[in-house]
């Protein structure tokens, strides 16, 4: 109960829990320094978790990469599998609130972190406006320097695979502010690649309003101007 998860990220785009886990273990050699530490299951009630990048710069509005904040933190987690250089487990359930003002309700997925990715395989997750569900939900970068203001919408890569998803596009304004004031309610199935500027569909299936769709591949280049 009320625990404190503080990640923090250095100057080289080095995780402190990286540094935790190599001191756990000793030098590799045989020698007995190091602990065997081993976390199989972890349950979090009202808790509070941060991570944050020495090199941050704020944000006018929305999700911070660079400077994530969560309170209020329920989450049970299973197969807890960390080791040099990545992070997995399974989700079974969460929910949360972000400062930014995000807060998710429930979700559940596997998740798996490396140094240029993050992955939320069978992912299921929904907030006040909004339910996702799909089959991969990924972020690939070159380093967490590209989590930082405006460096987001052009260098992470998205990988969207969804399925019968709801999905209000001011829920997408924490993650791309020219959407924060969209409050329009779309129906999602397909394949969405690419950063936020440059979306690649396949086989994308779009429900909204009274009856309207739209169904193909598409290509969507820069960011709409909503006013």
């Amino acid at each position: 109960d009320k625990a404190i998860v503080a990640l923090a990220i250095d100057s080289v785009s080095e995780l402190n829990l990286n540094f935790i886990i190599e001191k756990l273990k000793g030098n590799g050699k045989g020698s007995k320094d190091g602990w065997e530490v081993q976390f199989h299951n972890i349950r979090l009630q009202d808790s509070r978790f941060s991570l944050k990048n020495s090199n941050s710069s704020p944000v006018d509005y929305g999700m911070n990469f660079s400077d994530i904040g969560v309170n209020h933190l329920d989450a049970e987690l299973r197969r807890f599998s960390p080791s040099k250089d990545s992070l997995s487990f399974h989700l079974k359930s969460m929910r949360l609130m972000e400062k930014s003002g995000l807060i998710i309700k429930d979700m559940s997925c596997d998740f798996s972190q490396h140094r240029t990715f993050l992955s939320f395989r069978n992912i299921s997750l929904k907030t006040n406006n909004s339910f996702i569900h799909g089959r991969d939900v990924s972020l690939r970068f070159r380093d967490f320097d590209d989590f930082k203001g405006a460096a987001f919408a052009e260098f992470v890569r998205f990988r969207l695979d969804l399925e019968n998803t709801e999905l209000d596009f001011s829920d997408v304004g924490y993650f791309a502010p020219v959407f924060k004031d969209a409050h329009q309610k779309f129906l999602i199935s397909g394949l969405l690649t690419g950063p936020i500027g440059n979306i690649n569909a396949k086989k994308l299936d779009v429900r909204f309003g009274s009856g309207s769709s739209v169904w193909g591949d598409f290509k969507f280049e820069g960011l709409p101007d909503i006013s």
